[in-house]
C-alpha cells in the first residue's frame, strides 16, 4: 500500500532497468520505496526483504538482495502495489506482508454514488448529512473524553472520593454534558430522518450506477485491455446528471437521470470496445439490471449461459426427438429446458405440432417468429432460452430484440 501523504517515496517497477540499483540505494539510505505493478509471481530477489532476513556482519546490518549482500538501514520501508483486479499470491508470500485490498465493494460504491447524486440534486441535504455525521462523532468523543477524565480522577482519589472536589465537579459536569448531548442527538436523529427521506428518492440511480460499474469491471475477463477507472466512472456519472432533462416531479427527474446516465456510460464504454463485444456488453448490462431487480430468474440465466441445471429435476426427459431437422443434442437441451415451469409443455407441443416447429427451425431470418402459444406466453428473456435450445444460430437476433424491448 502507499504510505501516508507527505512522506517522500521512491518509485520503481520490477521491469525497470535500474530496479536493482534503485532498491540498493533505498536499502542503504533508509528510503521509502514503492514497487508498482507487481505481477503475481514475486521475484525471488526481494523475498529476503519481505522475510526481513536482516543479519549482522562486522557490526553492520546487512541483507541479501539480488544475490548480493547489501547494507540495511532501519528506516527502510517497502510498499508494493499491483494493478491486477484479483491477484492470487502464494501463501508463502502472503504471510510475509500486510495485504490491504482497496477494491471497492458494492455497498461502498452505492453509498458513494448516492452521496454524489444527492449532492448534485439536493446539496443542502447532503451537506447537512455530512455535518451531522461529524457532529455526532464530536458528541461521542466529548462523552468519551469526560468518561476517561472521571476514570483517571477515580484512580487518583483512592479512598477519599467524596473529598475530591475536582472529581465531584467533573461528575456534575458530565451529567450536564450527557443531557446536552442526548438532547442534541435526538434533534440530529430527526434531521437525519428528513435527510434520508430525500436521499431515498435517488437510490434507484445509485443502484443503477453500482450494477453497471461492476458489469464494466467484468469486461476485463473478456479482454485484459478492458480496464476502467472508478474516478473516470464517477466523472461520467456526475456529467450525466447535468445532461438529464429537468423536471419538477422528483420521480420523473430520477427516471431522466437514469436514462441520461445509461446513455452516457454506454456510448463512452462502446468507444473502447471491439465491435464484436458491443452487443454482449449491452446484453450484460441489461441482464444485470434485471437480475438486481429480481425481474429475471437466476436459474434461467445460468441455464442460458451453460445449458446445465443447478437444481434437481423430476420431469420425464425420455420423450423421443420427433424430427430430423433438430440435432439430438439440441433436443436434449430442450428436454432439460422443460424442467422450468414456463417450458413444461414445450417438448410435447413440438411432438404434437412437428410441422409448425420444423418451419420455425428452417426459417433463416435473424429473429424468426416463435410458434404459438409460446410466442405469447414467454417473456422476451425466456424466448432467448428457447432459441438457445432449439435454434442457437438465431440467438444473436433474439438478444438484440430482448435489449431493444
Amino acid at each position: 500500500h502507499r504510505p501516508q501523504q507527505g512522506i517522500e517515496c521512491l518509485t520503481t517497477k520490477v521491469q525497470n532497468e535500474n530496479f536493482v540499483l534503485t532498491m540498493k540505494n533505498a536499502l542503504f539510505l533508509g528510503k521509502n520505496i514503492i514497487i508498482e505493478s507487481m505481477p503475481e509471481k514475486i521475484p525471488s530477489s526481494i523475498l529476503p526483504i519481505l522475510a526481513k532476513e536482516v543479519q549482522q556482519e562486522a557490526g553492520e546490518k546487512v541483507i541479501r538482495f539480488a544475490n548480493e549482500t547489501v547494507s540495511f538501514n532501519d528506516n527502510f520501508q517497502l510498499f508494493i502495489t499491483t494493478n491486477l483486479p484479483n491477484p492470487h499470491y502464494s501463501p508463502e508470500d502472503s504471510i510475509k506482508v500486510t495485504i490491504i485490498n482497496f477494491t471497492i465493494t458494492q455497498e461502498s460504491l452505492f453509498d458513494q454514488l448516492l452521496g454524489l447524486v444527492t449532492r448534485e440534486e439536493a446539496p443542502k441535504y447532503e451537506n447537512d448529512r455530512i455535518r451531522l455525521i461529524q457532529q455526532n462523532a464530536d458528541f461521542k468523543q466529548k462523552i468519551k473524553s469526560t468518561e476517561d477524565t472521571i476514570l483517571t480522577l477515580l484512580q487518583q482519589s483512592g479512598d477519599s472520593i467524596l473529598e475530591n472536589e475536582t472529581l465531584l465537579a467533573t461528575l456534575d459536569e458530565s451529567q450536564s454534558i450527557s443531557r446536552d448531548v442526548e438532547s442534541k442527538l435526538a434533534i440530529a436523529a430527526q434531521n437525519e430522518h428528513k435527510i434520508e427521506e430525500v436521499r431515498k428518492h435517488y437510490k434507484p440511480m445509485a443502484v443503477d450506477g453500482m450494477v453497471i460499474f461492476f458489469t464494466i469491471c467484468d469486461l476485463g475477463n473478456i479482454d485484459p485491455m478492458y480496464q476502467y477507472d472508478l474516478e473516470w466512472f464517477n466523472r461520467l456519472f456526475k456529467h450525466s446528471i447535468g445532461l438529464a432533462a429537468k423536471h419538477k416531479d422528483r420521480e420523473i427527474r430520477v427516471t431522466n437521470l437514469i436514462k441520461s446516465f445509461r446513455e452516457v456510460i454506454y456510448h463512452n464504454v462502446c468507444r473502447s470496445l471491439f465491435g464484436k463485444h458491443r452487443l454482449m456488453f449491452s446484453f450484460l448490462v441489461t441482464v444485470r439490471i434485471l437480475l438486481n431487480a429480481d425481474a429475471i430468474d437466476g436459474d434461467l440465466f445460468q441455464f442460458l449461459l451453460t445449458g446445465f441445471l443447478q437444481k434437481e429435476h423430476s420431469r420425464d426427459l425420455e420423450l423421443a426427438n420427433p424430427t430430423d431437422k433438430l440435432e439430438e443434442k439440441l433436443w436434449e437441451s430442450t428436454l432439460l429446458l422443460s424442467t422450468f415451469e414456463s417450458f413444461a409443455s414445450l417438448p410435447r407441443h413440438i411432438v404434437d405440432n412437428t410441422q409448425k416447429w420444423e418451419e420455425f427451425l428452417l426459417d433463416s431470418s435473424k429473429n424468426p417468429p416463435i410458434p404459438e402459444p409460446f410466442s405469447e406466453s414467454l417473456t422476451s428473456f425466456e424466448k432467448l432460452l428457447l432459441l438457445r435450445s432449439l435454434k442457437p444460430e438465431s440467438l444473436e437476433g433474439g438478444i438484440l430484440a430482448f435489449i431493444t424491448e
